[in-house]
């Protein structure tokens, strides 16, 4: 008999979600169908005691493949021909708008496009940039939109966020951006009577307590009783991110509890039983999913609580495990996408870590402590052991002061959200009732704000954790699963399985760490700009550039947005030395951004008469840190490690007059690692490429980082003769500058070399033993075929 069938099912199913997304090949079906009846007949007939499991994981996990490779073609399908065209679009608004950064950003369902009669069905996010008047865009509202309507991006480098799945998370197909002279009113105002009534909700209860609390505290309650976070300081998220907090603001199963229990309790207070209460209050489920936008938490929660309360109306005991599964099987059959929404995977986690370990965790404390605290940490210590892979995958960080501060935080959550509704009711029925439960919604959110910010300001709050592989993810929630489950006593008597796993993995791990390694760089998509990351084989570390913009003091988002979590995928937890070629912003500023929240080791900087002058900033950053800081010119060499060197041929390290150039005071230089030679040239212009034609063949190379960006000012004819590269590496983004040129590009041609684009590769990833070398770029089309190409 088995144990748990939903939870099996949904786990398999789940699997398939993954495989779909690593294989984009329909035979694989042909291949797990049969194996699957193999093994459950094989089963059978050997009277395997879990047989039947064979039969339903591999349908689920065939199901969830079929479904995921099937809605991901019909969502894009209609779209594809009109990807990077300039088109005509008629539609609607079909969502609340939002105000960032002096831009619009809504919802918008296509109706025609380039005025052809086919209804398209699908749905885009259209930024609008120079609005005069925000309220031009409410809900509803029919536009003519003319712009260029591109695919969204997904991840362009290694640990990138993947646009392309948030975006299908929510069924939206492509983007549009535009100035609001390209868009055009039609008149047309499309009802949508339920979706306008959450909307007005939502804003009613947003205004009623901005009216009876101040400004941060009438942000926090909100966010806490319907999801709305708009109006939350990014110092705030930051704050509740460090103590480990984030996930009282975010709705899902605790929030929906907390008004819920209180109205089941009303219901009995005035007379009904418990049958009718129950279908009473599962209208308010499907009111409150209108209010919060129907986010893929709250809908968890919400097939959850409907689950609860069917069973609680036919006096049922509904166990909480496979309620999850259930909730989880039935939202991504219908929305498969769903399953890489991050909320979602942090509800499920959270609520499946209750469940499973929630008893085993309480048991550990002694009897001599008070309830509240055991309750308050066992279910904290269960929460984040449930979410905690998906933590450090998404975030690459975790809270170390989570425990403190949800102890003296979460007891008073549920009082904070049941009273920030009683808040808003009472408002409605006479302000002065509103504002008399608003001083004590006050006193309750400042200690909830108080405990955040001191919990946050921790030096040691948080700390930054390298990637987990799926395959200790996988191993992490088997051990957390079984010994919820079964106890400590499981492993006790499956000794022998225990020791056998171990082993297998303790042998796996050793041949890991025999088999040499290989030379790895990765030219990092970093848009316009440059940054390569390179490995060596012993295991040393190196930056060379690091993207940047004029804006990235403010943004820190090469630094801490692109760079970072590439380390932390590549699981680096230090940079030996990060080498800046030149003063230019993008390729200075990510590193500046970086130091700050990474252990970079030292600096080297060009050597040239007014290097200090240009690199003052970045000087006095390296003191404050205690960072050490090597000018590098012509002639020296770097040694990376035993098998590794950087030779420096630029800048020169006589008097030339090429200075007044910043670009050409790049460092230049060759990797050598073996047979294999790298060239890295910065931004060098002619006038530089010049001074190194005296190298000869010394600067033959198998891979050239083509300098600039491929500007027509640099890779001359004559440096080619010269480098003669087997592979031509390109970093550019979209600009005005006309990079890559399309002379620089047919130079290249012309010596035959394979030519890598950042802009439509993603990263350029190289890996070498020192003899031969393959590249992959990290950016790949996910079309589904039912055969390898």
């Amino acid at each position: 008999m088995m144990k748990r069938p939903m939870l099996q099912a949904s786990v398999a199913y789940c699997s398939g979600i993954v495989l779909a997304c690593l294989i984009h090949h329909i035979f694989i079906i042909l291949l797990i169908v049969p194996a699957t009846i193999f093994l459950f007949l094989y089963g059978r007939k050997r009277k395997v005691v879990f047989s039947t499991s064979f039969l339903l994981c591999g349908t689920f996990i065939s199901f969830g493949f079929v479904n995921y490779a099937y809605q991901y073609t019909l969502l894009s399908e209609p779209l594809i021909p009109y990807y990077e065209n300039n088109v005509t679009i008629t539609g609607y608004i079909s969502d609340a708008y939002k105000v960032k950064n002096g831009r619009i950003t809504f919802e918008f369902h296509i109706e025609k496009i380039n005025h052809s009669e086919e209804n398209t069905g699908r749905k885009i996010l259209v930024n609008v940039y120079n609005v005069k008047n925000a309220a031009d865009y409410s809900l509803g509202t029919g536009l003519i939109l003319n712009g260029v309507l591109k695919n969204p991006p997904g991840s362009r480098n290694p640990g990138g966020f993947d646009y392309r799945n948030y975006l299908y998370t929510r069924r939206i197909a492509a983007i549009i951006s535009l100035n609001e002279n390209m868009v055009e009113k039609t008149g047309f105002v499309k009802k949508l009577p339920l979706k306008r009534f959450g909307l007005e909700l939502r804003e009613y209860i947003v205004n009623s307590l901005e009216r009876n609390l101040s400004g941060e505290k009438a942000a926090l309650i909100a966010a806490m009783l319907t999801g709305y976070r708009e109006n939350l300081t990014e110092t705030m998220e930051n704050a509740f991110s460090a103590s480990g907090l984030t996930h009282i603001m975010a709705v899902s199963g605790a929030n929906l509890a907390f008004l819920i229990f209180p109205l089941l309790w009303i219901f009995s207070m005035v007379g009904l039983d418990r049958r009718t209460g129950s279908v009473m209050a599962i209208p308010f489920i499907f009111l409150y999913l209108l209010i919060t936008g129907m986010e893929a938490s709250v809908l968890r929660a919400s097939v959850m609580a409907m689950l609860l309360l069917l069973g609680r109306a036919l006096y049922r005991k509904v166990e909480l495990v496979n309620s999850v599964a259930i909730a989880v099987l039935v939202l991504l059959a219908i929305n498969p996408f769903m399953f890489f929404d991050v909320g979602f995977q942090l509800s499920v986690g959270a609520t499946l870590g209750l469940g499973i370990l929630y008893k085993r965790i309480e048991k550990i404390f002694p009897d001599k402590i008070p309830g509240i605290i055991t309750e308050t940490l066992s279910a904290t210590m269960s929460a984040q052991a449930g979410v905690l892979p998906v933590l450090i995958i998404h975030f690459n960080k975790v809270s170390l002061i989570s425990l403190l501060s949800n102890l003296l935080v979460v007891p008073v959550t549920g009082f904070a959200t049941t009273f920030g509704a009683v808040c808003v009711v009472l408002h409605a029925v006479h302000p002065l009732l509103g504002k008399a439960t608003g001083y004590v919604l006050e006193a309750v959110s400042h200690l909830i704000l108080y405990v955040t910010d001191k919990c946050a300001s921790v030096p040691w709050a948080e700390i930054y954790l390298p990637d987990w592989s799926y395959g200790a993810v996988f191993l992490y929630y088997v051990l957390i699963f079984l010994w919820g489950i079964y106890g400590i006593n499981f492993f006790r008597k499956n000794k022998s399985a225990v020791i056998a796993c171990a082993f297998v993995t303790g042998i796996v791990l050793l041949i890991q760490g025999i088999i040499p390694k290989p030379l790895k760089v990765i030219f990092t998509d970093v848009g316009q700009g440059d940054c390569i990351f390179i490995r060596t084989p012993e295991g040393r570390n190196f930056l060379i550039d690091g993207g940047g913009t004029y804006n990235e003091d403010e943004t820190g988002y090469h630094g801490k947005r692109i760079i970072l979590p590439m380390l932390m995928h590549e699981k680096v937890s230090h940079i030996d030395m990060a080498l800046v070629t030149h003063a230019h912003s993008d390729h200075m500023g990510g590193i500046l951004t970086l130091i700050e929240v990474f252990n970079v080791k030292s600096v080297g900087l060009p050597a040239y008469p007014d290097a200090e002058t240009d690199f003052v900033r970045l000087i006095n950053l390296c003191k404050d840190r205690n960072i050490p800081v090597y000018f590098f010119g012509e002639g020296d060499i770097i040694g990376f490690d035993n098998y590794t060197v950087f030779e420096v041929l630029n800048p020169p390290s006589s008097e030339i007059d090429i200075y007044g150039n910043l670009n050409n005071t790049s460092i230049c230089g060759m990797l050598r690692f073996k047979d294999l030679s790298i060239l890295f040239t910065g931004d060098i212009e002619t006038e530089a490429e010049r001074l190194l034609l005296k190298y000869g063949d010394h600067i033959d190379c198998d891979i050239l980082k083509v300098a600039h960006h491929g500007g027509k000012e640099s890779t001359t004819r004559e440096f080619l003769d010269l480098a003669k590269p087997e592979v031509a590496v390109i970093s550019a983004g979209s600009n005005n500058y006309g990079h890559p040129s399309d002379e620089v590009i047919e130079r290249l041609s012309l010596k035959e070399a394979r030519i890598y684009i950042t802009k439509e590769s993603g990263a350029v990833i190289v890996l070498s033993n020192g003899k031969n070398y393959r590249l992959k770029p990290w950016v790949k089309e996910r079309k589904y075929t039912f055969w390898p190409d």
